[in-house]
């Protein structure tokens, strides 16, 4: 049996120098590892903070966009209406004017008294001067 004391240095396969220099290189692999695992966590946080900035973006931007096409559809609308009201004024204006015009022919038609003119060519008959009233007036006449 042999004793051996411990602070001796050991001449077999478990010598104290050999595993400090393995504990050693274990704790350069791990602080390696630790490094590397905080460099992941920071483009972790990095790519987190990118997203909410991304996602705050895209709320700001939707919000804008439905800013934006409330507002044009009120013009939209105010342009419809514009229209309408332009569209009922061409109509009434169009209608006065047909009124203006049937009243002008009515007031300047010429007319040929029957002693003035020959008739006894029967293209030239005495004919009654042309109603140039409004197709409506004439038909309220003719109903009533």
């Amino acid at each position: 049996m042999s004793l051996t004391i411990p602070w001796q240095r050991g001449t077999g396969t478990h010598r104290a120098d050999d595993r400090i220099a393995e504990l050693r290189d274990e704790n350069v692999r791990l602080l390696d590892r630790q490094a590397a695992a905080d460099d992941y966590f920071a483009v972790l946080l990095a790519d987190r903070a990118d997203m909410y900035a991304a996602w705050r973006d895209a709320v700001h931007r939707a919000d804008l966009a439905d800013d934006i096409a409330t507002a044009r559809l009120v013009a939209a609308c105010e342009a419809t209406a514009r229209a309408q009201e332009a569209e009922q004024q061409a109509a009434d204006m169009r209608a006065e004017l047909l009124e203006l015009r049937a009243y002008k022919a009515q007031n300047t038609a010429i007319t040929v008294p029957s002693m003035v003119r020959d008739t006894s060519n029967g293209a030239d008959q005495a004919t009654a001067p042309i109603d140039v009233r409004p197709l409506w007036d004439a038909l309220r006449e003719h109903a009533a």
